[in-house]
């Protein structure tokens, strides 16, 4: 997963100068689009880039010269993020180019959730008082903001309390200080970030579960806690169901969560959240409470990584997502054993995809956790052993995957069957293999050899790897 590639090419003068043109007749050309972002094609996942912050819009504050609503703007990059062809750093390109300005100056963000670090005061006490829209003291707002050292993610966690729940109330700020220091059990003065972010969280769930599909929102929060915490595809939560809510109240429980600011999303396609949030959320499951979770997470993401599905070019953007959810899945061995063909499938996608140099990292972190759980002769222990041997041969490391198929084809042979599947793909690559290593002559023995053996009746007959080396 699991990170995006760190190459990024910058779109060229005439991308500026088309990007800086007459708006209002705008039509999107596939075409035009990837000349515009000018996308390197070996890039990681273009769609999962990494990123400490995330802007929207620019608040009250006008824009003087705009020839382009920012609506007809998200239009365009919910389109571009469709196609799987903009990072993060093109994004903000883009912003800029048809603002004409830069964005950092049109105000400061709707959302602070995705910033990294600490504000500083006057940072958090600007951000307060915007967030929450009322007449408060700043002395009273700068008391607040240093009681939650002014985390980001603990700033907006309490701005959306309080307009949840204090817009009404004088002394908002006040009061929510009375409910944040009656929450912290531990009646320490000086908090870390993890406790700040665990009380302000605790608040704001309480409040979210208040709602009509509280329950709904809180679960589908449990279960983003184990994916990567940016650009998770909404549709993967279409076959969540729980209690009475179905797939219609998806899109208001995420309406919900972004209404409380525990998610952002620039559409409806995509959201992102805060990953200290993610790892507090996960803490307060109690294990059997975060297998079940965890066990969900891995089947809503499973009909887009099963290898019947062939190369889709949106499930792209899934994997980074399958591969940190396996991560979480290796530390318990009941899940290992459940899903224990969810690693080589995954191996599997990488290669649909080109991705070798992951499927040979991914394999190869797996492979002692299934041999462990399942046992050396399991299918899918002798799979995803392959499925390293197959990766292997893709980066042309030729001497290295033979090493592997041979210590491999004959536990195969023996355990699966000469005509087994698995067994036709180790004879496959050894001969591909061989070819790759400029040795023609016993690649097309070892072929003849193998397809004789294997027109035989069933029996205990092995296939000779001496002439292999």
């Amino acid at each position: 997963m699991n990170s995006p590639g760190d190459h990024e090419t910058i779109p060229n003068a005439e991308a500026v100068a088309a990007g800086r043109a007459d708006m209002k007749s705008l039509t999107i050309d596939e075409n035009k689009v990837s000349e515009i972002t000018n996308q390197d094609p070996d890039n990681e996942y273009p769609a999962i880039q990494s990123r400490s912050k995330q802007h929207k819009g620019s608040g009250d504050k006008q824009v003087p010269n705009i020839k382009l609503e920012v609506t007809g703007i998200l239009t365009i990059v919910n389109y571009l993020k469709k196609t799987i062809i903009i990072q993060e750093l093109h994004l903000n390109m883009i912003f800029t180019y048809f603002l004409g300005q830069d964005i950092e100056s049109t105000g400061p963000p709707e959302s602070i959730l995705l910033r990294a670090g600490q504000l500083t005061l006057e940072e958090a006490v600007t951000f307060m008082s915007k967030s929450i829209n009322i007449n408060e003291d700043r002395n009273k707002l700068k008391n607040l903001t240093r009681t939650l050292r002014r985390f980001p993610v603990a700033l907006q966690l309490a701005a959306s309390y309080i307009k949840a729940e204090l817009q009404e109330s004088q002394h908002s700020s006040l009061k929510y200080l009375g409910l944040f220091q009656s929450e912290n059990c531990s009646g320490k003065k000086e908090l870390t970030e993890t406790e700040i972010t665990s009380i302000t969280w605790n608040l704001v769930s309480r409040s979210i579960q208040a709602r009509n599909v509280g329950t709904f929102a809180i679960r589908i929060m449990e279960i983003m806690s184990f994916y990567v915490p940016e650009n998770l595809p909404v549709a993967i939560f279409e076959r969540l169901r729980l209690e009475k809510f179905q797939k219609e109240h998806i899109i208001e429980a995420i309406a919900l969560l972004k209404e409380y600011s525990v998610v952002v999303g620039y559409g409806d396609e995509t959201i992102s959240t805060n990953q200290h949030l993610q790892d507090v959320i996960r803490c307060k499951m109690e294990t059997p409470k975060a297998l079940f979770v965890l066990d969900q997470a891995i089947s809503l993401i499973w009909k887009y990584i099963d290898p019947a599905k062939g190369k889709d070019n949106y499930v792209v953007s899934y994997l980074p997502h399958a591969e940190v959810l396996w991560r979480h899945a290796m530390k318990h061995d009941k899940l290992i054993r459940k899903w224990a063909t969810f690693p080589a499938d995954l191996c599997l996608k990488y290669d649909y995809y080109g991705k070798f140099d992951k499927a040979l990292e991914f394999a190869r972190k797996c492979k002692s956790g299934i041999v462990r759980v399942m046992g050396k002769a399991h299918l899918d222990a002798i799979q995803i052993r392959y499925r390293e041997a197959e990766a292997l041969w893709r980066l042309e490391k030729h001497s290295d995957s033979l090493d592997i198929l041979r210590v491999l084809l004959p536990l195969a042979q023996h355990v699966l069957g000469i005509r087994h599947w698995l067994t036709w793909l180790m004879v496959t690559t050894i001969s591909l293999n061989l070819s790759g290593l400029g040795k023609h002559r016993e690649e097309e023995r070892f072929r003849k050899y193998a397809t004789q053996l294997s027109g035989r009746p069933w029996c205990d007959n092995t296939i000779d790897l001496s002439m292999l080396f």
